[in-house]
């Protein structure tokens, strides 16, 4: 969905969501409160950006903008929204029964998990400036236990000044084994 504005002005209670967002801000954009933006792809353009309070940016994010200020509070992730359990190109390897699934896979080989017969997920990407989603780990116990999905991807280019008082993530979540 592409969305164009000269100034963008989001209070708290404000959420704008959707699977693929592509958003242009010429001049401004300001999220405040628990204002909130969350999209699956979300494509982000132009003018100065600032979060405050508690405003949150959630989806595998590409940014081009002049500045961007993130607030204490404030959080841009992409967590939890790579690839889903043994996908992608480090995805780990499943384990039968009683054992670990293994881990993925991205700027190194993952590790192989705990009494497991299944080898960790291979390396992808570049290890210094990794710009692909993360692999999603190993299944255990004969597939009972889900391995975990790989963290997204964020990347921001910054014209001007970043201000970060904030948190970026983009961390995997964990897979279940089966003593969960």
């Amino acid at each position: 969905v592409p969305i164009s504005a000269d100034i963008l002005v989001m209070h708290s209670g404000a959420s704008l969501e959707g699977g693929d967002l592509d958003l242009t801000v010429t001049s401004s954009a300001t999220l405040s409160g628990n204002a909130q933006i969350v999209a699956s792809e979300f494509n982000l353009s132009g003018g100065q950006w600032a979060l405050q309070d508690t405003a949150s940016i959630t989806g595998n994010l590409d940014a081009n903008v002049t500045s961007l200020s993130l607030c204490a509070d404030c959080v841009i992730t992409a967590s939890a929204l790579g690839y889903s359990a043994t996908a992608g190109p480090g995805g780990a390897a499943s384990s039968g029964s009683s054992r670990s699934g293994s881990g993925a896979g991205h700027g190194g080989a993952g590790g192989m998990g705990y009494n497991s017969t299944g080898g960790g997920g291979s390396p992808y990407g570049d290890p210094l400036a990794p710009d692909t989603r993360g692999s999603g780990g190993g299944n255990g116990c004969a597939g009972a236990g889900p391995g975990g999905t790989g963290g997204g991807s964020i990347r921001l280019q910054v014209s001007g000044t970043l201000s970060l008082a904030g948190r970026l993530l983009s961390n995997g979540n964990h897979g279940l084994n089966c003593a969960n």
